[in-house]
């Protein structure tokens, strides 16, 4: 056996610096508790060199070649040059694995829960082991195999759920640029359709201006010709009148005025009576109306409803103010004028020859006798009316039920239209936020929309011969509706 190179352990070498300066504390005398401390300390500390992954565990730990055989007693691995010293002083020594016990040579078998550190049973007698969870290596291998293979599969899945939304990203990024493409190209064609209808529209205008002026100078050119030959006449007239004023004989005198100079004087006066007539002012006569025709007509063709909403919007966009005068008696307003409801008391309003007393309706203040108008109301209403009415509308019957108004309601998310004694069921239903209706004055149609969708729910066809005034019905108490605030809705 080798002798013992530190008194405080009886061990060849030592892995545990007993001291700062290297040097082992004197020995004490039948010390076995320091003893079996030491012990412990030194498996300790193999055992964390072992777990840490320390120096190389199949390296000659004195010229670093690969290591044959382990020395028990020196903690060590050697190759077979120098493991000859070790094996001729009797050192026990053991296959260079780390299956085998670092500090007695023994078998690993055992693990220690707390530690996480494996052992041989000499190990697991040791007093720092004593009330540590040891178990058998297997066992604690199928656990902990048991555990990472749930995990493995954790992260299975968590990779197929990674490669699937990868998949989804690129497939929608696929399809979105698909439908990019396709939106292009549906523009252009629609840009090359617009270019045509407006190249027809620039032409059509073009040839019109061209053919009145053609026109215009045909008439100018015959009435100029006309003058030349009358100021030609003029002149003629002019040189015999100078002469007959200078002839001195007045017998030759009077013979050559009554016989000429009368007749072609008095022509002369009559021809300076005569006015000249000017040609109609050249100008294109496709005028503005013709010009929204052809916008909306692109627009219905070509774009679609909710660009039509906003081009209505932008050119033809009002916003209604309530005439209180015209009020039901249980009707209340905001301060804007804009927004109506059906209050239950009866309200302190001053008389009006206008007002509806029997009805609960109300007109607004403004009202339209030509173009193009277009606006919205916000429905709060289980049952409501909306439409336009002249200002001498019969109070005594709803809006819708007489020839003078016409309207759509409202009623239990049903739809109707109503005119006089024209009454159709539409055939849409659902709950509806917001009415749009756009008049055309001079081609008697009103149309009713569901602002938000832009479905038409009906046409009204008439031909309108005094001021339309937008008209609401309100028939709920608590109740209101609203004229809508176009730029709160929308921007162009």
């Amino acid at each position: 056996m080798l002798a013992p190179a530190h008194t405080c352990c009886s061990r060849a070498t030592c892995d545990v610096k007993c001291s700062k300066n290297g040097t082992c504390p004197p020995r004490h005398a039948n010390s076995t508790v320091i003893e079996q401390q030491g012990e412990e300390f030194h498996v300790m500390a193999l055992m964390s060199r072992l777990q840490l992954g320390e120096g190389d565990h199949d390296r000659c730990g004195v010229c670093r070649s690969a290591a044959t055989k382990r020395c028990v007693p020196c903690h060590n691995l050697y190759c077979e040059l120098h493991l000859k010293v070790h094996s001729g002083m009797g050192h026990l020594l053991t296959e260079a694995t780390v299956d085998c016990c670092l500090l007695h040579g023994k078998p690993i078998e055992l693990y220690c829960m707390e530690d996480e550190s494996m052992m041989c049973m000499v190990c697991n007698k040791l007093a720092f082991h004593a009330s540590h969870n040891v178990q058998p290596l297997e066992e604690v291998q199928a656990q902990l195999k048991a555990s990472l293979g749930s995990k493995v599969q954790n992260v299975v899945t968590k990779t197929k759920q990674i490669v699937s939304c990868l998949q989804q990203i690129e497939d929608t990024s696929i399809k979105q640029q698909e439908a990019t493409e396709n939106f292009i190209e549906e523009i252009k064609v629609k840009q090359n359709k617009l270019n045509n209808v407006i190249l027809q529209f620039v032409n059509q205008s073009l040839e019109n201006i061209l053919r009145q002026k053609s026109e215009s100078d045909v008439i100018l050119d015959k009435q100029k010709q006309d003058l030349q030959d009358q100021q030609q006449n003029f002149v003629q007239i002019e040189t015999d009148l100078q002469k007959a004023l200078h002839k001195q004989n007045v017998v030759t005198f009077l013979q050559e005025y009554k016989k000429h100079h009368s007749s072609r004087l008095e022509a002369a006066m009559q021809a300076q009576d005569r006015q000249v007539k000017l040609p109609a002012e050249v100008k294109n006569e496709v005028c503005r109306k013709d010009l929204m025709d052809l916008f909306d007509n692109v627009i219905e063709n070509y774009w679609g409803d909710k660009v039509k909403q906003t081009f209505w919007l932008s050119q033809y966009g009002r916003v209604p103010t309530i005439d209180e005068d015209t009020a039901y008696e249980h009707f209340v307003f905001n301060s804007s004028k804009r927004t109506v409801q059906y209050h239950r008391r009866r309200q302190n309003i001053p008389e009006s020859s206008r007002r509806f007393t029997s009805q609960e309706q109300v007109l607004a203040v403004d009202n339209f006798s030509s173009g193009r108008h277009y606006w919205e109301v916000d429905i709060i209403s289980s049952w409501c009316r909306v439409g336009v009415a002249y200002s001498f509308v019969d109070g005594r019957s709803k809006i819708g039920d007489n020839c003078d108004s016409w309207c759509v309601e409202i009623r239990n998310a049903q739809y109707s239209a109503l005119h006089g004694e024209e009454f159709t069921q539409l055939s849409i239903s659902g709950l509806c936020q917001r009415v749009g209706l756009y008049l055309d004055y001079e081609d008697g149609r009103l149309e009713c929309y569901i602002a938000e969708t832009m479905t038409l729910l009906h046409t009204f066809k008439a031909r309108f011969h005094d001021r339309l005034y937008p008209a609401l019905g309100l028939y709920h108490v608590d109740d209101y509706l609203r004229f809508s605030k176009l730029q709160d809705n929308y921007q162009w």
